[in-house]
């Protein structure tokens, strides 16, 4: 199961001075639809500088485990960040309890935000039914 947070998306893309996150967002969530090209353009189409847009690139392009959500995301940001510290925490904890209802791998994939500019919630990249039911 992939998963993703707006609060942590929000952080890194603030963090590496993106300053149109809804529409960055757009645009990450045609990242697996589109060539590597357009997918910069559309970056830097919002504001993002070509370097920036190379370095989003690459972290999305990867499923990062939660034990290294923290590291990877800090790296790019140029530091660590009380606020990513404390959404990871947050998210080991979603973790611990999505393992409880299902025996799939759950790994941080921070490419999927469709709807994250309208919701606080974590994404998941398919249906979770945790209490029965179809």
């Amino acid at each position: 199961m992939r998963v993703n947070n707006r609060k942590l998306m929000d952080s890194f893309l603030t963090g590496v001075g993106v300053k149109d996150i809804a529409g960055a967002f757009s645009v990450i969530d045609r990242f697996r639809k589109t060539s590597r090209e357009e997918f910069l353009d559309g970056l830097e189409a919002t504001g993002v500088d070509r370097s920036t847009a190379v370095s989003i690139a690459e972290v999305l392009s990867q499923r990062i485990s939660f034990d290294d959500v923290e590291e990877r995301v800090s790296s790019i940001m140029g530091g660590r960040s009380e606020t990513v510290t404390e959404i990871v925490r947050e998210l080991r904890e979603m973790r611990k309890l999505i393992s409880c209802f299902t025996r799939s791998p759950v790994v941080m994939d921070l490419s999927i935000v469709r709807g994250a500019c309208l919701t606080t919630q974590a994404r998941y990249s398919r249906p979770l039914t945790l209490l029965g039911g179809n």
